[in-house]
């Protein structure tokens, strides 16, 4: 896989499923796709544009990993690079999957969403 190849597939990955912090009538874990969408949805401008602001500082963090990554493996051969983009992806897909990680805003610290919960599948 070449290394622009990958750092949009663990980009694309990252922005979907790794859940970051945000803050909107009280903390939640939500990935960067998630809060970008939760900004259409806001009636309110001003919590529209904390949420977008906040939802593009977790999409440039998501960015910066995904290059790093790419830095780290620039030697590596071209399979390699792709297996471990692969298997990155996948242990992602299915930890997020099987456990309640993600927080939506201002809910109890018990109550937690999984992945399908969090997009509706």
């Amino acid at each position: 896989m070449s290394p622009r190849l990958s750092l949009f597939v663990l980009s694309a990955f990252l922005i979907l499923l790794l859940p970051l912090p945000v803050y909107l009538n009280g903390i939640g874990l939500l990935p960067a796709g998630e809060i970008i969408i939760q900004v259409f949805m806001q009636a309110d401008l001003s919590d529209s544009l904390v949420l977008f602001t906040q939802g593009l500082m977790a999409s440039t963090a998501c960015i910066v990993i995904a290059r790093l990554y790419i830095a780290l493996s620039k030697t590596w051969p071209l399979k390699i690079r792709g297996s471990v983009v692969g298997i990155i992806s996948l242990l992602m897909v299915v930890a997020f999957s099987s456990i309640s990680v993600y927080k939506p805003f201002g809910s109890s610290s018990l109550e937690s969403l999984e992945l399908r919960e969090l997009y509706h599948w």
